[in-house]
């Protein structure tokens, strides 16, 4: 029996890997904007609570990982919806 294929390719999201500017430019087109000052590089929102900081070297990060896990808690997103705006989509859209 043959495998069924799917009938649009291009709902398949890229799940990596991401640089720390592919996170952080994701998260300005959101409406994230970067903080002054600190340490590290940190990115807030009027609309959702709370940072999320986002290190510029930063290489290799894959859905999944860690660090991607982190930053879809820090950003509220969630999982999917992070690997959506990371793939070029608003995050509350349907896959």
């Amino acid at each position: 029996m043959a495998k069924k294929r799917r009938s649009d390719r291009s709902a398949r999201l890229s799940r990596g890997p991401f640089t720390g500017d592919e996170i952080a430019k994701a998260l300005q087109r959101e409406g994230y904007t970067r903080e002054q000052g600190g340490r590290h590089p940190c990115y807030s929102c009027v609309g959702r609570p709370g940072k999320v900081q986002v290190s510029p070297k930063w290489t290799g990060i894959k859905a999944g990982s860690e660090i991607f896990n982190s930053l879809a808690a820090q950003s509220g997103f969630g999982k999917d919806g992070l690997l959506r705006l990371l793939n070029g989509l608003p995050a509350d859209a349907a896959t």
